[in-house]
């Protein structure tokens, strides 16, 4: 297992070139880097001509937040503002 100084890294298995089906299966997964399961895989039909290595990311999210996309798709109101600044009281 490859150390990880962060307490949320990420790890996928980058397969080589020629590479059993385990590893085509899991190479599309993110594991913990604490999670991830040792090289050559167990199961792996050719342990001895493996090419798979160990591909770093900082954590195991593949996309961004779904909240930078909200922010970023917020339309900006140009016009003028008709809304006033008063209280909820009549006396406000």
């Amino acid at each position: 297992m490859p150390p990880s100084t962060r307490p949320f890294q990420a790890i996928s298995i980058f397969r080589g070139v020629k590479a059993c089906e385990l590893a085509k299966e899991l190479s599309e997964h993110r594991f913990l880097a604490k999670d991830a399961p040792p090289l050559p895989l167990r199961g792996c039909t050719m342990p001895a001509a493996c090419e798979c290595v160990y591909l770093k990311h900082r954590d195991r999210r593949s996309m961004q937040r779904r909240s930078v996309d909200f922010a970023a798709s917020q339309r900006v109101y140009t016009g003028r503002e008709r809304r006033f600044l008063k209280g909820r009281r009549a006396t406000d």
